[in-house]
């Protein structure tokens, strides 16, 4: 997508990934030298490499440059959100085995809504919000990109029929396949156009996710449905107006939770 606003520009993004893991299970498998699920690598192109069960955190430390370094918490999982000693761990663990040489950024992603029997969606939601917000007012946090607030929007749209396994992000996460995961995209694009102070927005971009891109690109991760998730007109652009006001609203959450 973001080749599709400016075709020349250069970029490079890693993904480092355990599927379920608490910042908790990350910092164990940091110290103990275990290694990515999968590491996931896009240096100018559109197409993903993934190394799968090959990358340790600290050999990625020592190979690649980072400007800015997002991280993610399932506060989906935990019955409380007291403390960020787990991310704050991570956190030390990167800025003392890298070796890049220059300073590091840290953000978070607002993680999507858990959906899981025994859970309810909106108490799941406000958990992870608070959690985030935790985040913000007492780690090095400097910014956010509201995912799961745009999922949780999406919930209660027919953009709900969607996803890989029919329905939008059961588990909170699996939103990589087609429409489901150009919903997030949209978000990431808006945070991106408003930072770099750009005029541009996703409302009314016409790319569409098909089985030819979506080959070509190699998605990372484990993707448990077709390998595209349609959908219609009408719901492409109501992703991309639920994207604008997801930022928006994740912009205003940043300022009242940033220390």
């Amino acid at each position: 997508m973001l080749k599709n606003y400016y075709p020349d520009v250069d970029f490079k993004i890693y993904m480092w990934y355990n599927g379920g893991y608490t910042m908790g299970n990350q910092y164990s498998n940091f110290t103990s030298a275990g290694t990515a699920e999968i590491f996931s690598v896009a240096e100018n192109s559109e197409k993903w490499t993934n190394f799968k069960k090959s990358k340790a955190m600290a050999d990625v430390l020592a190979t690649y440059k980072f400007d800015i370094v997002c991280m993610q918490e399932y506060f989906n999982y935990k019955a409380s959100y007291e403390d960020c000693t787990d991310w704050n761990n991570c956190k030390e663990y990167i800025v003392n085995n890298y070796r890049g040489g220059n300073d590091l950024k840290f953000m978070s992603l607002l993680h999507a809504p858990l959906r899981k029997d025994g859970y309810d969606v909106h108490e799941v939601y406000e958990r992870t919000k608070a959690g985030n917000a935790l985040i913000l007012k007492t780690t090095v946090s400097e910014d956010l990109i509201p995912f799961g607030i745009a999922v949780y929007k999406a919930l209660d749209t027919d953009l709900n029929s969607l996803g890989d396994l029919g329905q939008l992000s059961p588990d909170g996460t699996h939103t990589q396949e087609g429409l489901p995961c150009l919903l997030q995209t949209y978000v990431a694009l808006e945070w991106l156009f408003d930072k770099l102070d750009m005029t541009e927005t996703v409302k009314g971009n016409p790319l569409r996710m098909t089985k030819a891109i979506y080959d070509k690109i190699s998605v990372p991760g484990a993707n448990l449905g077709t390998g595209v998730v349609g959908g219609t007109e009408e719901q492409y652009s109501l992703a991309q107006d639920i994207a604008i006001e997801a930022y928006k609203e994740g912009k205003k959450f940043l300022e009242e939770n940033l220390k």
